[in-house]
């Protein structure tokens, strides 16, 4: 039996429809076309364009070869974010850039005209020049609206002759006050806008009584205060911070969109923020105050007994020494200094303000100091012990014996 027409007319239907669907999915996609952005037209030349493009993601780009064909639709591709366009230096790239960042993404004719200009003067200027410069593309533009468009051309190639490229810096430095080892001022000089988290070794900030501190900004000036390391004479502050962060701005980049046989397109290639570290320390060691003690040696129940201390490397203010007095047991397995065999306190703290001998108050001896007597001096800043003697010290002992018994001799009589 023969097929039927119409089953074979359907057949060959649908096998063309296959290949030409076929023949859609293995073509490779074309790029989208620019299309003409804000600006002017000459007037009988539309591609003779003084302005911007729309590329096909919607961004204003603008033509870097003066001279060159229009892009206008033919096949444009984006070749993306390049730190390199038509030999341009860093400073260049950077300056055409901060251009397209700051006014090339614009609705207005006026700016769109200027934008172009100033890209040309920078990313093409010889060509531009021989073309016939602003004079030569200005007629594409209204004539009431050329003076205009000139004087934004002007300004915006002064802010680009402007622009410089200061890589961000910060740095982190510390000082130590005068005659006090304990202070100081922690200084973040960094550029404009910089901030960030700062953390302190052997240190704690003044205002806070913390180790870190977030938000510390470019300028700032900190009083810290140092916090010895346990056991140590000498140490220094030192500050670090990982993540002192520079505000976004205009990179060294553009946004490249190519099209073979006609001009190069450029966009802004975007802002970056810069994140830095930094640290910093003292310059020289700071010292733990150091303290020798030496107790008079022997005492009976009715004198007095005095303790001598001699202090180094001592803060100029808020620092106090004061003295305790320890009763040893009988026959003790170790020195005892604790509130159950304190016998001598020292009434009031004596105020230090310099290197020097210090000489406590002279304490009573009574009955119930009888024995050996340890003593400890102890010195504070603000509060904080810095420096303490040892119990059980044989410079710091003090024998304590009963008073003598009174001569009794005898009476002759005549």
């Amino acid at each position: 039996m023969r097929p039927h027409h119409a089953t074979i007319r359907s057949m060959l239907a649908l096998s063309a429809f296959a290949a030409v669907l076929a023949a859609l999915l293995l073509a490779p996609f074309s790029a989208a076309a620019a299309g003409i952005g804000p600006g002017y037209q000459q007037p009988g030349k539309p591609l003779n364009h003084l302005g911007g493009y729309f590329t096909p993601e919607g961004h204003v780009a603008y033509c870097i070869e003066a001279g060159l064909p229009s892009a206008v639709d033919h096949a444009t591709d984006d070749s993306g974010v390049v730190d390199s366009v038509n030999g341009l230096a860093p400073p260049e790239m950077l300056r055409l850039n901060t251009l397209l960042a700051r006014h090339g993404d614009t609705s207005d004719a006026n700016t769109a005209a200027a934008v172009a200009m100033t890209v040309w003067s920078i990313a093409d200027n010889s060509a531009y020049q021989a073309e016939g410069g602003d004079a030569f593309v200005l007629v594409r533009a209204p004539a009431g609206q050329r003076m205009v468009i000139q004087a934004l051309a002007d300004q915006f190639r002064a802010e680009s002759a402007a622009i410089m490229a200061p890589a961000p810096t910060a740095v982190l430095s510390i000082s130590i006050d005068e005659g006090d080892d304990y202070g100081g001022i922690l200084t973040l000089d960094a550029s404009p806008e910089v901030t960030g988290t700062v953390e302190l070794i052997n240190a704690i900030f003044a205002d806070t009584g913390a180790h870190s501190r977030a938000r510390v900004s470019a300028g700032a000036r900190l009083a810290v205060v140092a916090v010895p390391p346990s056991g140590s004479t000498g140490y220094r502050i030192s500050a670090s911070s990982s993540d002192l962060v520079a505000p976004a701005s205009p990179t060294a980049t553009v946004h490249v969109y190519s099209t073979p046989g006609a001009q190069t397109l450029v966009a802004s290639g975007g802002s970056a923020a810069t994140v830095l570290t930094a640290s910093g320390s003292d310059l020289r060691d700071r010292h733990v105050p150091s303290l020798a003690t030496s107790a008079q040696q022997s005492a009976e129940v009715g004198a007095t007994v005095i303790d001598t201390a001699a202090l180094v490397d001592v803060p100029s203010s808020g620092v106090q020494l004061r003295w305790s007095g320890y009763l040893q047991p009988r026959s003790p397995s170790a020195p005892q200094c604790s509130a159950s065999t304190l016998v001598f306190e020292s009434s009031e703290s004596v105020t230090v303000t310099a290197d020097g001998v210090y000489l406590s108050e002279l304490f009573p001896v009574t009955d119930r100091s009888v024995g050996t007597v340890f003593w400890i001096a102890t010195v504070t800043k603000n509060g904080t012990v810095e420096a303490e003697g040892r119990c059980g010290d044989s410079a710091e002992t003090t024998v304590i014996t009963p008073a003598a018994a009174p001569l009794h001799l005898p009476v002759v009589s005549g």
